[in-house]
């Protein structure tokens, strides 16, 4: 009991896709939320 690994998850993204997802969004939201203005700007400008 817990010492079950995690199944991989569902997806068709690379370890290295999901990494590089990580850190552009940790370098934008620095306080790991995301601001809907900013998330507006961003789609929308």
């Amino acid at each position: 009991m817990g010492n079950k690994k995690a199944k991989p998850a569902a997806t068709e993204l690379t370890q290295q896709q999901i990494s590089q997802w990580y850190q552009g969004f940790i370098r934008n939201s620095p306080n790991g939320r995301l601001d809907k203005i900013i998330i507006f700007q961003e789609v929308y400008a």
